[in-house]
This record gives C-alpha cells, sequence and structure tokens, in this order.
C-alpha cells in the first residue's frame, strides 16, 4: 500500500512512496534511485515520488489515482531520476520500455511520457568544508514548478539529508533532454 496522498494544495515536499495533487510546486526530495513523476493537468499537476522497491500493488494503486484525479486528461507526464540505479533494483520499473508501457496501459497509446535521465546530476561532486575531502553528493531535489501551459523542472544537490544546495534549472528543452517513450 501507498504510504501515504497528501492533502491537494499549492505546494508540498513529496517524500518516498506519496503522491499529491499540487496547483503550483511540488519537490520530490532525496531522489537517490527514485523517479520524480508529474502529469500536467493545465493548473494543477499529479505528482507522485515512485521507489525503485514500488510494488505492482503499489503501481496499480498509483495509476488508479492518477486516473480518479484526471490523468486521462494530462497533457503530458514527465518522468525524472537516475535511470541506471532505478532500473538496477526497480521491482515494476526495470528499463525505459517498463515505464512507457505502464502509462499506455493506463492512458492509452497517445499518452504523452517524457523520461529525464538524472544520472548526471546525480553524479556531483563536492568538497566537507570541515574536512577538504570530495565526496559524493547524497541525492539531488526536483523541484517542479507548474505555470499552467507548462511544467518546468530545477533541482539542487543535497549534500547531507539536511543540507542542500543552491536551485538550478534543467535545461528543459524537451526535445534535447527527455526522451520520448
Amino acid at each position: 500500500m501507498i504510504k501515504g496522498k497528501l492533502a491537494d494544495g499549492s505546494w508540498a515536499s513529496l517524500p518516498e512512496y506519496h503522491m499529491s495533487l499540487r496547483r503550483d510546486r511540488c519537490v520530490f526530495p532525496g531522489i537517490q534511485q527514485c523517479f520524480a513523476v508529474v502529469g500536467a493537468c493545465g493548473d494543477r499537476m499529479l505528482c507522485a515520488h515512485i521507489s525503485p522497491g514500488t510494488t505492482p500493488e503499489q503501481m496499480a494503486e498509483m495509476f488508479d489515482w492518477f486516473s480518479a484525479n484526471g490523468g486521462n486528461a494530462a497533457t503530458a507526464w514527465f518522468v525524472l531520476g537516475p535511470c541506471e540505479k532505478h532500473f538496477e533494483y526497480g521491482k515494476v520499473w526495470k528499463n525505459r520500455a517498463d515505464v512507457g508501457t505502464t502509462f499506455r496501459e493506463y492512458f492509452g497509446r497517445k499518452v504523452r511520457v517524457r523520461l529525464r535521465d538524472t544520472t548526471k546530476e546525480s553524479a556531483a561532486k563536492w568538497t566537507d568544508p570541515t574536512v577538504g575531502v570530495p565526496s559524493d553528493i547524497w541525492a539531488i531535489e526536483i523541484r517542479a514548478t507548474n505555470y499552467s501551459h507548462e511544467v518546468k523542472f530545477d533541482y539542487r544537490e543535497q549534500f547531507t539529508p539536511r543540507s542542500s544546495g543552491d536551485w538550478k534549472r534543467f535545461h528543459n528543452s524537451i526535445a534535447r533532454h527527455f526522451r520520448r517513450l
């Protein structure tokens, strides 16, 4: 079973195994192996933070919720996260084709799904000022912002679970940086 559905509202920080309907903004913290999923529905977004540990039953529950909340009317769906890490441990989505298949099963052949691999952003290094040693970042946070006519995405490195850098804009060229599924 999914851990939670956050109450609808303007913005939220959406933890792993949660989903929510947002008007303005949604932040997906701690993206190490997870996918941030956003359905663009005009003045609102359908959002879910999907773990590679998500079971088929949980995935079905999530997509049933998407459907019940207008997922069929989404003008586009966006999936962002480190593909290699997610697919390595994924119970349901083991490759890009699995992602596309799930969306087509629920929303039909003509659904528009775009995948943004964040492996490059997730592989950043930082230097801890207390010890001066370069190390990997802990995770990234992804932020989706709804502008009614389009959704834009930003990210920032999380050095530790409680320490983050500045927001950076993903290059939003859908044709070049989001793969069509």
